[in-house]
């Protein structure tokens, strides 16, 4: 369980320092479900409708 906490803090910092991010966006951007994440390069095909 610690390991886990690390691995969530470290996320959280590493988003928060690339992205210039709070820590309640970061912290909100790890809790969105994958499937909601789509890569840029699906976005370019004529079939992607979000």
């Amino acid at each position: 369980m610690q390991r886990m906490k690390k691995a969530i803090k470290d996320a959280k910092e590493l988003l928060m320092a690339r992205n210039h991010m709070t820590e309640e966006e970061a912290h909100r951007y790890l809790r969105r479900p994958v499937w909601t994440v789509v890569p840029i390069w699906w976005r370019r095909h004529r079939w992607y409708c979000p």
